[in-house]
């Protein structure tokens, strides 16, 4: 009999590559707190999300699993627990040390049992949480944390069975909502640059054209600027609201090069999707993205960096200059690629052996599961 894994919505969300495959002992639940409520009405009267109440856990046991697994949310009940982090836990954005620390000493108890940051950026953000709010448990909470990438399915199990126009060259940007803070604005300043010098390009945005986001800082004039370039060109843009991610990766299968020159980031999914059907990835080097990309099986444009991974994007100096490198070495990377075609081939292969290699998603699988093993041994 398989025993059961509680996890919260988003944490339902994140592990839906693993809810699908044949655990040995193991099934995945949605569970429900008293958390819930507050959040719930939270939202309804601000329209955004209380970190708080969101990433906060307590059901008293009322939904009986074996084990709780969330992402970012920490647990004040009696259940087995793990997180998994993609920045730092807890959560609690815009509250105080005290309840900082209050969320974090949930990281001594006795219920909780690891800690899996996505990346080594992710485990070292952690570490530095911990020592800036609760320096006296670095040492008890390391000793329960491990780094586990995410997985991925491999599209293709060869370069060879990929096929593309070869009029063209297709890129592809899956930005969900977030299309500006992605590096859109540069994307579609670069294109319109290249188009009008007649480079047979064409290029898929999978996104809704959200604006406005922190760090890119766009307008309504920005807004308005990406519709026109798009329209400018209706045989060489196509846009897409939203898709099913089945449909995310079949674009993908037909592309040739994956864009993600991003302005922040927590992790850089995408990239692994493009990865996995063969397409290597234009990206910026923040956060995560040289964990996972580099100028081997793609191309890593270097823009100024903090410490902790994130571009410099304090002033509106930095975010211009941020912008202008960008949509440079965008340029540039096209140009070269279209002088030199045949090196897509050799990239994507790699791709296809470092998804393989480093996001195999039974080996992912089966670590989790061992993580899971010993949880519930102890």
């Amino acid at each position: 009999m398989k025993r059961i894994i509680g996890t919260n919505y988003l944490g339902y969300t994140q592990l839906r590559n693993f809810a699908g495959l044949p655990f040995n002992n193991y099934e995945f639940r949605k569970v429900y707190d008293l958390y819930k409520f507050p959040s719930y009405f939270y939202f309804k009267l601000f329209n955004k999300s209380n970190q708080y109440y969101l990433n906060s856990f307590q059901d008293f046991n009322l939904n009986k699993v074996d084990l709780l697994h969330f992402f970012n949310g920490v647990s004040y009940g009696q259940t087995p627990w793990i997180t998994t982090n993609v920045k730092h836990i807890p959560r609690y954005i815009g509250y105080s040390k005290v309840e900082i620390r209050k969320g974090l000493r949930t990281l001594t108890k006795s219920q909780f049992k690891k800690l899996i940051s996505i990346s080594q950026i992710n485990h070292t953000t952690q570490i530095n949480f911990l020592n800036e709010f609760a320096p006296e448990i670095i040492d008890e909470v390391n000793s329960k944390m491990m780094i586990l990438h995410p997985a991925q399915k491999v599209i293709f199990s060869s370069i060879n069975e990929k096929q593309v126009d070869d009029n063209f060259l297709t890129f592809t940007i899956a930005a969900s909502t977030g299309f500006f803070g992605k590096g859109g604005r540069e994307i579609l300043n670069a294109f319109d640059y290249l188009l009008e010098k007649k480079y047979q390009l064409k290029l898929n945005i999978i996104s809704k054209f959200e604006y406005g986001d922190w760090a890119s800082k766009t307008t309504i004039h920005d807004y308005n600027n990406a519709m026109k370039i798009i329209a400018k060109y209706p045989n060489n843009i196509k846009t897409f609201g939203f898709i099913s991610n089945e449909d995310v990766l079949r674009i993908f299968q037909e592309s040739d090069i994956g864009l993600l020159p991003t302005y922040a980031d927590t992790y850089g999914y995408s990239v692994l999707e493009a990865q996995a059907a063969g397409c290597p990835v234009i990206s910026t080097n923040i956060r995560s993205l040289p964990e996972i990309n580099n100028n081997e099986m793609g191309w890593l444009i270097n823009v100024v960096k903090k410490e902790n991974g994130n571009a410099l994007l304090d002033t509106q100096n930095d975010i211009q200059q941020f912008s202008k490198t960008v949509e440079e070495e965008l340029i540039t990377i096209i140009e070269n690629v279209y002088a030199n075609k045949s090196i897509l081939r050799e990239k994507g292969k790699l791709c296809i052996q470092h998804i393989e290699k480093n996001h195999n998603i039974k080996d992912k699988t089966r670590t989790l599961e061992e993580v899971y093993n010993q949880a519930l041994k102890e």
